[in-house]
């Protein structure tokens, strides 16, 4: 029964070709917009536009419930700075409002990630039937967005891989454009053959 409701949410997501468009709508985890009022246009316009899914926070989940009601949402999690640490009681919550997925970052060098956290945290995504969305941004240097290493595409693929060790569903990342490893674009192709199939947004 844990896998039927995984598989239906993920069906929520990707509804359409097997593709998706989610809209971020999760501002306040890095910083607070100037005008709360306008988030609510914002949500209202991204449903009507044809978006998939937004994701959000469940502080914006709960003020703007009705505009966001009609479509498929992925809520963020975020994590303890000082110990690298996933709340897990969020993912029940995040199963009593109705998620499609939970979704956690980390920024930082591919070294520091907090693996045995995230694997906790994807057991338990595991034991609600919720996909778990993970957003690895390879930045040794966080939070200076124009480190290098952000668009490195071997440090790229090292992040996306990791999702083997951690169980992942789905995984956001950057797009590191024309860049490739050794002639080849190896990032996405060389992360399915190693963890089998998972979805991968961009």
């Amino acid at each position: 029964m844990i896998e039927i409701g995984k598989k239906r949410r993920l069906s929520r997501i990707f509804a359409k070709s097997n593709r998706t468009l989610i809209a971020p709508m999760e501002w306040g985890t890095a910083f607070a917009p100037r005008d709360w009022d306008r988030c609510s246009q914002v949500a209202r316009a991204v449903v009507e536009g044809g978006a998939d899914a937004i994701m959000t926070t469940f502080g914006q989940v709960r003020r703007f419930a009705e505009d966001l009601i009609k479509i498929p949402l992925v809520l963020t999690i975020s994590y303890d700075l000082s110990n690298l640490s996933y709340p897990l009681e969020y993912v029940r919550e995040a199963s009593l409002m109705g998620a499609d997925a939970v979704k956690v970052h980390f920024f930082g060098p591919n070294k520091d990630m907090p693996i045995l956290e995230l694997q906790r945290l994807s057991l338990e995504c595991k034991n609600y039937g919720m996909p778990f969305l993970f957003e690895p941004i390879p930045m040794s240097d966080y939070p200076n967005a124009s480190d290098k290493q952000l668009l490195d595409p071997i440090a790229v693929k090292e992040a996306v891989d990791m999702r083997v060790i951690i169980g992942a569903d789905i995984i956001k990342t950057v797009y590191t454009g024309t860049k490739l490893i050794q002639g080849r674009n190896e990032i996405l192709p060389g992360s399915r053959n190693h963890s089998g199939r998972f979805k991968v947004v961009i």
